[in-house]
């Protein structure tokens, strides 16, 4: 099932993250910086990207099929802060400082920012 999020960081930045089904079109991480009239891929290559969650400043998370992923320079570069096997449906913040992560079998919790 495809799947879109899209998250407007300024006037002109949209993070974007798609899903696709078909082998040939898989998902991704996409960037504008001109309101959508172009866009170039920043992220990894994961098949399944279910959420994204915009954080501070220049951060962003992305959850997808094989764990959470975060940048903190929109997108330019990403680390694995999460990885599992699961496929993680949703992302939320309810501080600065506490990330949750919601996965088919359950939730995980951070509490410092997705470093552990």
């Amino acid at each position: 099932m495809p799947v879109l999020t899209i998250l407007p960081m300024n006037y002109d930045t949209i993070i974007l993250g798609a899903s696709s089904d078909h082998p040939y079109n898989q998902g991704g991480v996409f960037r504008s910086t001109d309101a959508g009239e172009s866009w170039e891929f920043i992220g990894f290559d994961a098949r399944y990207i279910y959420c994204m969650l915009r954080g501070s400043g220049e951060t962003i998370y992305a959850g997808t099929n094989s764990g959470v992923y975060k940048s903190e320079n929109l997108g330019d570069d990403w680390e694995h802060i999460l990885p599992m096997s699961e496929n993680v449906a949703s992302l939320n913040k309810l501080t600065p400082d506490v990330l949750f992560a919601g996965f088919w079998g359950g939730i995980m919790r951070s509490l410092d920012n997705g470093n552990t």
